[in-house]
């Protein structure tokens, strides 16, 4: 992975700082590497930056202008209110992208602030031939999720999974992470079988990271130990993060009966993968 460092001393700073003012650094670098640390941003912020510079407002040429339109990653999120706000700027964004460049990451947090204006939408539908990586933060309970990615290999969700989940060619998701911090109040045995259906859709992953409060949820499935799963027979790797909740301290204490109950569960295919459960197995 590449790395940029700068290292400047503070008496530096004062003997060259009327030169930097004046010095644009930052353009003098190859396209690649200024997408790459523009990656790292909100796609908002990214426009901004390209767009409303001093720079561009006086280039209308420059390169800026249509640097932003090559990204591959996308990260969607922001307290946008309205529907005509994430509408346009979404709808802007897909429309002006070069269709020349491939897009691999995409990130879309679902603020609680706006969650309303999909609502009526239903079933949330990501299509992409070229998406690798898929991040996705909502905690609406009035969307499915339908995904048509024919290469996506990385899946990471949080939220409250308590609708389907369907699609093709999930198989191709090696990589899956889940953090369910939300449970409906009085549907929390639906939720469960919901969650578990989930990880049927995914056949053939290696690795799966999952909350402390995810496996709560699971253990929450009617007769879960008698479940004789079909997949998870490839998992190489199973790792338990903790998800800031004070489940933590109730998993301790229930260890043998949840804990290491659903984890057999979700092994029981896969026995000989690398467990990682950090403070709780020595």
């Amino acid at each position: 992975m590449l790395q940029i460092c700068f290292f400047l001393t503070g008496s530096e700073t004062m003997k060259t700082g009327r030169r930097y003012e004046k010095e644009d650094r930052l353009s003098d670098l190859p396209d690649c590497i200024l997408l790459y640390i523009l990656s790292f941003l909100n796609t908002k912020q990214v426009i901004q930056t390209c767009i409303l510079s001093i720079r561009c407002k006086n280039l209308p040429t420059c390169r800026w202008n249509n640097l932003w339109k090559r990204l591959s990653t996308l990260r969607l999120s922001g307290p946008l209110k309205s529907f005509k706000g994430p509408s346009k700027l979404v709808s802007g964004i897909l429309s002006l992208r070069n269709d020349s460049t491939a897009l691999y990451t995409l990130e879309f947090i679902c603020d609680q602030e706006y969650n309303w204006w999909i609502r009526n939408a239903q079933v949330l539908c990501i299509s992409s031939f070229t998406l690798v990586n898929l991040t996705i933060y909502c905690y609406s309970y009035y969307l499915s999720y339908k995904l048509s990615a024919l290469s996506i290999c990385n899946f990471a969700f949080t939220g409250s999974p308590n609708r389907k989940l369907y699609g093709s060619h999930l198989s191709c998701v090696k990589h899956l992470y889940i953090n369910t911090n939300m449970v409906s109040s009085g549907r929390t045995e639906k939720d469960s079988l919901v969650l578990l259906n989930w990880l049927l859709e995914f056949a053939n992953i290696t690795s799966l990271t999952i909350s402390y409060s995810t496996l709560q949820v699971l253990s929450l499935v009617p007769n879960l130990f008698k479940v004789k799963l079909t997949t998870l027979c490839n998992v190489e790797s199973l790792a338990v993060k903790r998800d800031g909740h004070l489940l933590y301290m109730a998993l301790v204490g229930q260890r043998t009966s949840i804990l290491d109950g659903v984890l057999d569960f979700l092994l029981q295919n896969s026995p000989s993968a690398k467990l990682v459960v950090p403070g709780l197995l020595e």
